[in-house]
């Protein structure tokens, strides 16, 4: 056995993913060139809704929202500027976003 080439096999993984659970959630970073006014809600807190079962269908489109307990609503319109941007950042469940003047929708989780 050529000592040079035999490595002991350290259990890595465990350790990486636990540092990754730990200290990933802390890594949002700051939003630069963007204005946000709430129109429902708050920066400290949204509107709280009881559990949610709601269903719409057109002819173009259709939409289910159910919830298993309370939730919280925010309406912001943001006003980016050239080369602004949110920062990266997560949300606790769905995110429905629409761009001004575009007709297309897209829900992010």
């Amino acid at each position: 056995m050529n000592p040079l080439t035999q490595f002991k096999k350290i259990p890595v993984l465990p350790l990486i993913i636990a540092l990754a659970l730990v200290v990933a959630p802390a890594f949002a970073t700051p939003p630069v060139g963007v204005s946000t006014e709430f129109i429902v809600g708050s920066a400290t807190g949204g509107a709280t809704f009881d559990e949610i079962d709601a269903y719409v269908k057109t002819a173009d489109w259709k939409v289910r929202i159910d919830t298993n307990a309370e939730s919280d609503l925010y309406v912001v319109r943001n006003t980016f500027a050239a080369g602004g941007h949110t920062g990266w950042h997560t949300h606790p469940g769905p995110s429905l976003d629409h761009s001004h003047g575009r007709h297309d929708y897209r829900i992010r989780r």
